[in-house]
């Protein structure tokens, strides 16, 4: 089932109490002509209930055409976060990859918690060092958090 399927279900389930339940209910739903307003086997949920066929029928597109668009929107602004210790000069050389995480704060909260267990103190010596770096000097150590998009040809 592609995604505007399961956004189409979705919207018809939050819609109607009771429906075909066929493959193709939405198209026979917005292209079957209504008899004294109604469409044999779809019932409303009382939320909706008063509507026309044709309020019901414009909401169902908007919703959809709202929800397709959000859901493209957030597909295509997903970002991962690379967790990446360096020696103190961030040599690339020198780069071991400690983790990837869905959010800046996880990778952060992951960082702190996972290097303090490998290298006691780092929490007390760590300095931020610019922008997504921080430095331990008395380890010799940088770490840098990269954020790279999902879903998109570069390189990274």
């Amino acid at each position: 089932m592609t995604t505007e399927e399961l956004i189409r279900n979705q919207i018809m389930d939050n819609i109607f109490n009771e429906r075909p339940g066929e493959e193709n209910d939405w198209d026979v739903f917005m292209e079957t002509t209504p008899v004294n307003e109604e469409i044999d086997g779809f019932v409303a949920c009382e939320e909706f209930e008063w509507n026309s066929i044709h309020n019901l029928r414009e909401k169902m597109k908007t919703d959809l055409l709202n929800l397709c668009a959000l859901q493209e929107d957030v597909k295509s602004n997903q970002s991962l976060f690379i967790v990446e210790q360096y020696d103190i000069h961030f040599s690339k050389s020198s780069k071991v990859l400690f983790g990837v995480f869905d959010s800046k704060e996880k990778a952060i909260e992951e960082m702190e918690k996972g290097f303090e267990t490998l290298y006691l103190g780092f929490n007390d010596f760590i300095q931020e060092n610019g922008n997504n770096q921080w430095v331990v000097e008395l380890l010799d150590m940088g770490v840098e958090i990269r954020e790279i998009q999902l879903n998109q040809f570069g390189e990274v």
